[in-house]
């Protein structure tokens, strides 16, 4: 999934190769406990009281208690571009203007087809028929809009068979002896699930915005546990929650991928696999951390980007990775949060941060701020 070439500077000469393609990797938001395969044949004193410091135009705003740093007056030349949709790029032929009308469109035509029946409200296919259920298209939508409208239909329609294939062929999540071997561990944003089933779903809160999930990577989808399955498990939820990540640490490792962002260095960890983002629990895999931690970012479950914090010199990152964070999330598939987090003692600790046009401003907590002070 090349869908950030701008990561493609140098490997390290360690690295492993990836899951080869055609397993579980990357589809739209299907039911609250199904995702589907579909992409990858196709993500000092409180600083609210400080006062900030106004830096060089297009770079961050921080609070005054932060180590002063010297900072370009413009991004690296190298820094992606936003991607175009259909209606902007020269490239492709013009199409109405709501493409999203357009996508609606389309799934409605594909599940006539498959012999469903239903409607498209709120972002979500409402099937009728033959069950009575709701589909998440969000994830689906993102994926299309980065392929060219002929293929829409063909991704669509894959989607939609793979998670029919998945209900027709259900495991059973209560049965331990059958899934030991396929628990693991994924990244979900805290809006992802409906509120009448979040408080059933196997989940804690990972930091704020994100949820770590016990779920099931199956050949064509992955599955989310609930709090009944675990019942009948010989694990409680921390049991199984460690389960699922030592076994998909054990199972792959990726491939790095290095850029320089204001002569600082920042490791990207990009993959089709739907749990690329749970990586971020062991960064010290990927790079070489120090008791500072590390700044991230995790704006889909495709792609992890980190900078070992080193010295002060980090805040220099945060404005271009905040921006790049930005357009990943909005280009997804699988968006999990536009923000930026601080990898720290086994934590990941959220660092708001805002972008108003050129601007980016940093709120971090104290407990930021007092590390950075230490700092050469």
């Amino acid at each position: 999934m090349p869908a950030f070439p701008w990561f493609r500077r140098r490997r390290r000469p360690e690295d492993a190769s990836e899951r080869p393609p055609g397993e579980a990797g990357g589809d739209a938001a299907g039911p609250a406990d199904i995702e589907t395969d579909s992409q990858a044949d196709a993500r000092s004193g409180s600083p609210a009281d400080l006062p900030v410091v106004a830096q060089p135009d297009s770079q961050a705003t921080f609070p005054a208690g932060l180590p002063a740093i010297t900072q370009p007056d413009s991004f690296p030349a190298d820094l992606p571009a936003l991607p175009q949709s259909d209606a902007q790029s020269d490239s492709q032929p013009t199409f109405p203007a709501d493409p999203q009308a357009d996508f609606h469109a389309l799934v409605l035509s594909v599940a006539e087809d498959l012999g469903w029946s239903g409607s498209v409200k709120d972002g979500a296919l409402h099937r009728h028929a033959p069950m009575a259920d709701v589909l998440g298209l969000a994830n689906l939508e993102q994926m299309c809009r980065q392929l060219p409208r002929v293929r829409w239909p063909d991704v669509v329609r894959s989607h939609f068979e793979q998670m029919d294939r998945a209900y027709r062929h259900p495991v059973d999540r209560g049965d331990w002896i059958t899934v030991r071997e396929l628990v693991r561990t994924a990244v979900y944003p805290d809006g992802y699930f409906p509120a009448r089933v979040r408080s059933e779903v196997a989940a804690r809160r990972l930091t704020e915005g994100l949820l770590e999930t016990v779920v099931l990577d199956l050949p064509e989808s992955v599955n989310v546990v609930f709090q009944r399955d675990l019942k009948t498990w010989p694990l409680d939820l921390d049991q199984a929650l460690q389960a699922g990540k030592a076994a998909l640490r054990s199972e792959r490792r990726l491939a790095p991928e290095l850029i320089t962002v204001n002569e600082e260095e920042v490791v990207g960890l990009e993959s089709d696999n739907l749990l690329t983002a749970t990586h971020v629990c062991w960064l010290d895999d990927y790079l070489e951390l120090t008791p500072a931690g590390a700044l991230v970012a995790l704006p889909n479950r495709h792609l992890v980007l980190a900078h070992a914090v080193r010295s002060s010199h980090c805040l220099a990152v945060v404005a271009p990775l905040a921006r790049i964070a930005r357009r990943a999330y909005d280009r997804g598939p699988g968006s999990l949060s536009e923000q930026l987090f601080w990898w720290i003692d086994g934590r990941l600790i959220h660092l708001p941060v805002s972008i108003e046009g050129d601007n980016v401003m940093l709120q971090p907590p104290d407990e930021f701020v007092r590390v950075l002070q230490d700092l050469p």
